[in-house]
């Protein structure tokens, strides 16, 4: 009788220690999983702020140099430095 009660109780334990195990894996499993979304939701947020970014900056840009194509006072260059970044340099004339 006292062997089957340890062997009961032997089963008992490990089955607790599988279900802990298991509880702890889905729990870690569900925090990363969300972790996950919030950075690619920050990331899909951000790619949208650059993206408007560079709309409106595209469309300063040429406002500025139609309105020194008119004014010809002063000229606005825009030099491309590298896809999507503007540097923007003013000249005047004397």
């Amino acid at each position: 009788m006292p062997a089957s009660l340890l062997r009961y109780l032997t089963l008992f334990a490990l089955l607790l220690l599988l279900t802990t195990g298991t509880l702890s894996y889905n729990i870690v499993n569900n925090w990363l999983a969300e972790k996950k979304s919030t950075l690619n939701t920050l990331a899909l947020r951000m790619q949208k702020r650059i993206d408007t970014y560079r709309f409106f900056t595209y469309q300063i840009y040429s406002n500025l140099n139609n309105d020194a194509a008119v004014g010809g006072e002063d000229s606005v260059n825009a030099i491309s430095l590298l896809p999507g970044v503007l540097n923007a340099t003013t000249v005047k004339r004397a």
